[in-house]
């Protein structure tokens, strides 16, 4: 993921960290957004996943209780039909000082590939670990609709900066970062496309931008105005004082599954887990994206299942180790406040105005209310990370 790193981060976390952190690929100085132990992620694993297809990484987050892991649906699976194609895996956590592997792995029973159910709310899968983790203390789940929430995000895959995009290679060291729900995917593309395209929906798909401060790369607010919708999406930066207060980021390719964390009463809770990525606005806006294609560059959107839709179906398979919030330590406690304190408080979206169904195609450079959703899908897919 790529971060605008924000001074006064860089002040908090020069006190909080053990030994000085090391250099990698960032706005300013991404190594600064490593994730140090005591922010309390310790349960976020990197998934090192074999299959039928290949092989390949993603991310989780370890369940309350520790022998249950929650990720993306299409880490598993084929894209286009669903089915599992996992054959092994293998499960780390603190950079490897803890380890397990997959012992049964659950699909969301409305979940039928990528290419299917993407934005419908059912990229979900459950890992039961060989063993019960009991060095980390696994994460609660979130029971509420978040949206205008500031959350936490947090995966192992590629780095790099909003104004250069990703770095092939660059993964493997948990990182994070800080963006704000502004939307839902279902309404965006309804609102884009004239129909959110789903033969059923299944829960909400959390939907966010990677902003730098300017207009021109408000994609989320841009791709309504494009349509004739009024929204107010903010810009990611307050630069009140000369300084930058907020840290945004955007996950990337690898962090697939990873978690995205609200802070309620001291403790971080499971929100949503990373599905996907595109690059919309800048697909049918051009100065939008300000690198163009899908690499996880300013003026680009993400989309993440939300978990509290989800929570009978995760509850009916994790069963007698339910995922219920636990104890966070003191520190901790003041730690996720004061880093919440960097990007302020929640912000809620604007209620768009009206809603102009229509959707657009780059190829033709015309907004056409007939077209549909299917051929405006074809213009610009969304991709999974």
């Amino acid at each position: 993921m790529r971060i605008r790193l924000s001074i006064k981060a860089l002040s908090l976390l020069t006190v909080i960290a053990s030994t000085p952190v090391s250099a990698i690929v960032a706005s300013d100085n991404p190594d600064n957004w490593i994730a140090p132990s005591l922010l309390g992620l310790d349960g976020v694993g990197l998934l090192s996943i074999n299959s039928s297809n290949g092989s390949g990484e993603c991310s989780g987050s370890l369940l309350s209780g520790g022998q249950y892991l929650l990720t993306a649906a299409h880490c598993i699976t084929d894209h286009n039909t669903g089915l599992k194609t996992v054959t092994s895996m293998s499960v780390s956590f603190k950079g490897g000082a803890i380890t397990a592997h997959g012992l049964e792995y659950f699909v969301h029973s409305g979940y039928s590939g990528f290419y299917n159910s993407s934005g419908n709310g059912s990229d979900l899968a459950i890992v039961k670990l060989s063993t019960i983790i009991s060095e980390i203390t696994g994460f609660g789940l979130s029971p509420t609709f978040d949206l205008g929430s500031t959350f936490l995000m947090a995966g192992y895959g590629r780095i790099g900066t909003g104004a250069t995009g990703d770095t092939t290679h660059s993964g493997g060291v948990l990182h994070y970062g800080f963006n704000v729900y502004e939307t839902t995917h279902d309404h965006l593309r309804t609102t884009l496309f004239g129909s959110n395209g789903y033969s059923q929906k299944y829960g909400e798909t959390y939907y966010y931008d990677f902003d730098d401060g300017s207009p021109e790369r408000n994609a989320i607010s841009r791709l309504y105005d494009f349509v004739g919708v009024s929204f107010t999406s903010d810009t990611g930066l307050n630069t009140a004082n000369g300084e930058l207060l907020d840290a945004e980021a955007m996950m990337a390719k690898g962090d697939s599954g990873g978690g995205e964390f609200i802070l309620k009463e001291g403790k971080w809770l499971l929100s949503g887990v990373h599905s996907f990525g595109n690059d919309w606005c800048g697909f049918y806006l051009p100065d939008c994206d300000v690198v163009s294609g899908r690499n996880s560059s300013f003026g680009e959107t993400g989309g993440s299942t939300a978990v509290h839709s989800n929570l009978v179906w995760i509850n009916s398979i994790v069963q007698g180790n339910n995922a219920v919030p636990e104890p966070g330590s003191y520190l901790l406690v003041l730690l996720g406040l004061s880093l919440i304190q960097l990007i302020g408080n929640q912000r809620r979206p604007g209620t768009p105005a009206c809603l102009n169904f229509a959707c657009f195609c780059q190829s033709t450079a015309a907004i056409s209310p007939s077209c549909g959703y299917p051929t405006a899908s074809r213009c610009r897919p969304r991709y999974p990370d």
